[in-house]
């Protein structure tokens, strides 16, 4: 197993607090830690210097100032990356690590994602990523008044962008480094790629947490990942809610799948 600095990633008005139950369920005696973005020259961390023989620690960021509602009226996405983006290269000088392991939930899925096609140093970082119920392809229900609202929308400016870097970075690096989770709500009245995980279209629908039109495939084997298709290295589709994913066995075995292989 590999044994890389794990970070866990919040998705939209979040914290630590919706990783924390799956982090202490897996840590055993593995040292973890907690890291927020104040300013470019003050990042809090709460690390002592431990880590595991192996080299391995879990780490819950959040991208967020302490400043929710500032947050929730004029934060956007690409500021969330660069946040996010610091904080790995924080991680990486105080573990000695070359690379991480990102696991992101929803909205945290693009951020992540963002933040590792910024450069190339940033995208060779990640070891493995893995998003867990994410608008790839957008939120059909989505405010277009706040920043990371709109950035949500589907075909906006920040997810083109994000999709031209993303592209560009695998045509030079073809190792699928990538794994989604992917859920429909048993609420989600909706039909086809457009069900939910949860009751309303405002929550992520299946063809957007499993983009490239692969969500049909993966919901005719219900939680049987399938390895190496032909945009991931990880993909499988559950049946449930959007926060049930964050403890959930789907995203605990693709966890397992990001520290597999050999150490590079």
């Amino acid at each position: 197993m590999i044994q890389y600095p794990i970070i866990f990633i919040h998705g939209i008005a979040n914290d630590f607090a919706p990783w924390t139950p799956a982090i202490l369920k897996m840590r055993g005696e593995t040292p973890h830690y907690e890291m927020r973005y104040q300013t470019k020259e003050k990042i809090f961390h709460n690390f002592d210097g431990t880590i595991s023989d192996s080299g391995s620690s879990f780490w819950n960021v959040s991208y967020y100032l302490d400043r929710p509602l500032q947050e929730s009226f004029f934060g956007h996405l690409e500021e969330y990356a660069v946040r996010l983006q610091a904080m790995i290269r924080l991680i990486q000088k105080l573990t000695g690590q070359q690379k991480v392991v990102l696991v992101a939930h929803s909205m945290g899925g693009l951020v992540a994602r963002r933040a590792m096609t910024l450069d190339d140093d940033s995208w060779n970082s990640v070891y493995r990523i893995v998003t867990v119920g994410t608008p790839h392809e957008g939120v059909r229900v989505s405010p277009k008044l706040i920043p990371q609202f709109r950035d949500l929308q589907p075909k906006s400016e920040f997810l083109s962008e994000l999709n031209r870097a993303w592209e560009m970075h695998v045509s030079f690096d073809p190792v699928k480094k990538w794994g989604v989770v992917g859920a429909v709500s048993r609420l989600s009245l909706l039909k086809n790629g457009l069900r939910t995980d949860a009751a309303g279209p405002g929550f992520v629908a299946i063809g957007s947490s499993i983009p490239f039109g692969e969500w049909e495939e993966a919901i005719q084997a219900w939680d049987i990942p399938t390895l190496n298709t032909a945009h991931f290295g990880f993909r499988v589709a559950t049946r449930a809610g959007h926060n049930e994913l964050l403890d959930h066995p789907v995203t605990y075995g693709a966890i397992e799948w990001a520290f597999s292989g050999e150490k590079k």
